[in-house]
């Protein structure tokens, strides 16, 4: 590893990369306007996801914070990737990216859930190269 180039490795984790949706059948998922759905994450070293974790340790060192487990766990962390999504959708039209919103669609549409952890534990091909835009 060139110590160099770690920087600039960091620095790419903050560009989102866009993950293609599946359905749950494995078939694209396509929203309302007929494009493909879509999920932009960041990496787990980016800004955003470092400064939501640091939030979550914070808030769990207060007297009385609910310890999250398991899946719901799992579920937020994955979650603070987020940063936006096409073809997630409300009567034709998407959603907001809210913490609340992330959390209700990853625990409604386990499909998704997977497709954002198996970006986010394939970091490589994710963040070393240009995001995908379709």
């Amino acid at each position: 590893m060139d110590i160099k180039k770690i920087p600039e490795t960091l620095a790419g984790e903050n560009r989102p990369a866009t993950i293609r949706l599946n359905g749950p059948g494995g078939k694209p998922d396509y929203a309302s306007d007929g494009t493909r759905s879509t999920i932009d994450i960041v990496g787990v070293y980016s800004d955003q996801y470092q400064a939501k974790a640091k939030a979550f340790r914070d808030a769990q060192q207060e007297e009385g914070a609910v310890e999250l487990a398991g899946q719901e766990r799992n579920i937020v962390v994955n979650g603070w990737a987020i940063v936006g999504w096409h073809g997630i959708e409300d009567n034709g039209a998407d959603i907001p990216v809210t913490d609340e919103n992330v959390k209700a669609v990853l625990t409604a549409a386990p499909w998704i859930y997977d497709q954002v952890s198996i970006g986010l534990n394939n970091r490589d091909a994710l963040f070393t190269v240009a995001p995908v835009n379709s």
